[in-house]
């Protein structure tokens, strides 16, 4: 799984996971999903974490 590093990539993970909403179990686009999703809530609880330590 490749980290998001920036908002720009966050969006285009974004876009690709809902391309891929409903994939069927056990194929390589749920795999891939399965891995964006988890890329997507990383770098939203890192931007959550940062936006409260400056606040």
């Amino acid at each position: 799984m490749k980290k998001i590093e920036n908002e720009d990539e966050y969006a285009k993970a974004s876009q690709r996971a809902d391309d891929l909403y409903g994939a069927e179990e056990n194929s390589p686009q749920k795999m891939e999903l399965d891995n964006l999703l988890a890329a997507i809530k990383e770098y939203e609880y890192e931007f959550v974490r940062m936006l409260r330590e400056n606040c």
